[in-house]
């Protein structure tokens, strides 16, 4: 999954919840309309239907999800990019380093060889019997 496609996901999941909250306590409000003419009136004014209202009406944090989730989903976004950029450059500088100490090993084992062939103390005996 591309980091754009986790900012969408995020973003969509921050708006969705607070349209499902919004749809479900718009149901749970619809509750109390008795005669299903859209007002409430008499009878149907309860403490239960008070409490319903107050939760559809008096959220505004539900109301500003679209730009409270674009916020979050940016600094999730943000903040993930460069966690992921610093793990690959940390991996790249490690694989630098690893490199640059295998060379250095190489550099002493072929110096250390070519010590031995200028001293003659290393032969290299083939036997071509068993070939």
């Amino acid at each position: 999954m591309d980091k754009c496609d986790c900012f969408l996901v995020l973003y969509l999941f921050i708006v969705g919840m607070a349209t499902f909250d919004a749809i479900y306590y718009q149901l749970d409000l619809n509750r109390y309309d008795l005669n299903k003419d859209g007002m409430f009136g008499g009878k149907e004014i309860t403490n239960e239907q008070n409490e319903a209202m107050r939760k559809l009406t008096s959220d505004t944090g539900r109301n500003f999800s679209f730009i409270t989730g674009f916020v979050f989903a940016f600094n999730y976004f943000d903040s993930s990019l460069y966690f992921w950029t610093s793990i690959l450059k940390a991996e790249e500088t490690m694989t630098t380093e690893r490199k640059t100490t295998h060379n250095i090993k190489l550099a002493l084992v072929v110096a250390h060889l070519e010590k031995q062939i200028i001293n003659n103390k290393f032969s290299l005996k083939v036997d071509y019997g068993s070939c």
